[in-house]
């Protein structure tokens, strides 16, 4: 599996939005420093807890074996997904998806998993994993009608408010099993 960087986030931003109908004015590409403070901003708005930390996301758009993907009306960023590939493993890990809540019910969300998908492939990991709170039906609607499957469920899980999480999978077709 190769590293997943911000060439490789652009690159695949690039090819995702040549080959993906998207409505007008909407386009991927790749999360730089200088988005940092919109970044943040989608994610605080989109979570009650578990809230995005400035230190880690400026990490994980600078240094780390990993890529946050953006979501554009125009210049506006309005949602995000983030990604990361850890050594020695053969999947990626989705982080987070985060969609301003203007933005939702008109399809954007599953194209943030698709999005997701897009990079898992590009670096040739065999699938693509995340966590979900147990209580959030939209997220694990979503996931699931992406090709995301429940492994098992680990409660509690998150630290700030003791909600248990489902883990889930999406296998990456045509490769191997992780």
């Amino acid at each position: 599996m190769k590293r997943l960087t911000h060439d490789i986030c652009q690159k695949t931003a690039d090819a995702f939005n040549r080959k993906t109908s998207l409505p007008a004015g909407i386009k991927f590409r790749a999360g730089r420093i200088d988005d940092l403070d919109a970044i943040m901003a989608v994610g605080i708005s989109c979570f009650a807890t578990d809230l995005p930390e400035r230190p880690k996301i400026r990490h994980f758009l600078t240094k780390a074996h990993a890529a946050i993907g953006v979501i554009c009306d125009g210049d506006q960023i309005i949602g995000y997904v983030h990604v990361e590939a850890h050594a020695g493993r053969n999947n990626t890990y989705l982080n987070t998806t985060a969609l301003l809540d203007r933005y939702r019910g008109k399809g954007l969300g599953n194209l943030l998993y698709a999005f997701s998908n897009e990079l898992t492939q590009s670096v040739g990991a065999d699938s693509i994993w995340c966590h979900a709170a147990v209580d959030n039906e939209i997220t694990l609607h979503l996931l699931q009608k992406n090709g995301f499957v429940i492994e098992r469920t680990i409660d509690p899980y998150y630290y700030d408010d003791n909600k248990a999480a489902h883990v889930l999978r999406h296998r990456m077709k045509g490769r191997a099993s992780a």
